[in-house]
């Protein structure tokens, strides 16, 4: 009986923890798609994301503008009561901006991106907001007609913070209570930004195909680079932790030092000395250059050379072309590529 007692026992315990598990499922919260879509966003970042300090927590180095409105307090860069706009001196096309900020009551700054030398941070590049939207300089509460009251806002949509500021409004519920640190990073690839506070995708736009929620003009939109910029509104503002990761494109004129010296990063197609590992184009048809075949490809790849070697010579270290002949191309077929070199061509003529 003792026995039987015992495995009545455990069957009874673990159908009623069969049954709690189930309850456990049942209460679990469902997962927000905006934390999930940040993660999914964040991981790729920290793979390939080459850091650098925007702010040494020491002084106001690689910044200008409103230094007086701006200081260093404890390793934080604060804003001042009064402050205004504070820019890197570095500009930035694509970039990712990682930083930490804490807002007083009713608290509000922006961040420029993209903003030229000069530029309105929200006209002539684009302004992030930072915004204690929830505070009583902005709203109050209004009672309804059932009795019941309601807060109220007069802000608009884009002007809630993380919103860029007029062009497309942010997803709210993700700021922590005022007096507390936030986590935020911005990120602009060409026309795609996205804005990540606290571990959830707030904004996930891209530029090409947005219309601006404010139906104004927004030229920033089209800004491929500028400074970054704390955009001050009279508000304190805490912000620490600045870094950066530029994923900027490399300038797009190579240099070297002599001719005919490919630069860092290329491989010389022309040796400066004669047509070697260059060929005449079998047929200027590409259709009938690609039907052909066996010996039919093999002479008229003889007769295209001989009308390469007798159209294009090398002159003091010059690939040049006569303008009576056919095409010269490369012996080698190449993919996706980049090509760099320097031309000359007399007027009136084209290639």
């Amino acid at each position: 009986m003792q026995s039987n007692f015992h495995w009545l026992s455990a069957s009874v315990f673990f159908t009623a923890c069969l049954c709690g598990a189930d309850t456990l499922v049942a209460q679990q919260p469902k997962s927000d798609p905006n934390v999930a879509a940040a993660q999914s966003a964040l991981e790729i970042l920290q793979s390939s994301a080459q850091w650098s300090e925007l702010f040494n927590g020491k002084d106001l180095s690689g910044w200008s503008g409103d230094t007086e409105g701006y200081q260093v307090q404890d390793g934080k860069l604060v804003c001042k009561k009064g402050g205004k706009n504070l820019r890197t001196q570095q500009q930035y096309g694509d970039f990712a901006f990682e930083f930490e900020f804490k807002l007083e009551e009713s608290g509000n700054n922006g961040i420029g991106i993209r903003v030229p030398a000069g530029g309105h941070p929200a006209r002539d590049g684009m302004e992030i907001q930072i915004l204690d939207h929830g505070g009583s300089r902005y709203g109050g509460e209004a009672e309804m007609a059932n009795g019941k009251k309601r807060k109220m806002s007069w802000l608009k949509p884009w002007q809630y913070h993380g919103s860029i500021y007029g062009i497309t409004p942010a997803k709210t519920g993700y700021l922590n209570p005022v007096g507390q640190w936030n986590k935020e990073t911005i990120i602009a690839i060409d026309d795609h930004i996205m804005v990540i506070l606290n571990g959830a995708l707030i904004v996930d736009a891209f530029l090409d195909d947005t219309v601006p929620v404010d139906g104004g003009v927004h030229p920033g939109m089209k800004s491929k680079s500028g400074h970054i910029m704390f955009a001050g509104h009279n508000d304190r503002v805490e912000f620490r932790n600045l870094r950066i990761a530029d994923y900027s494109p490399s300038p797009t004129t190579a240099k070297s030092e002599a001719d005919n010296t490919p630069p860092a990063g290329f491989t010389s197609l022309f040796n400066g000395r004669d047509l070697a590992d260059w060929k005449g184009l079998a047929h200027k048809n590409a259709n009938e250059r690609r039907n052909l075949k066996g010996d039919a490809l093999n002479e008229a790849q003889r007769v295209a050379d001989e009308n390469m070697r007798a159209h294009w010579s090398v002159t003091d270290s010059v690939l040049t072309y006569d303008g009576i002949g056919q095409s010269l191309c490369t012996a080698k077929d190449y993919g996706d590529f980049e090509f760099y070199c320097d031309w000359k061509i007399p007027q009136g003529a084209y290639s």
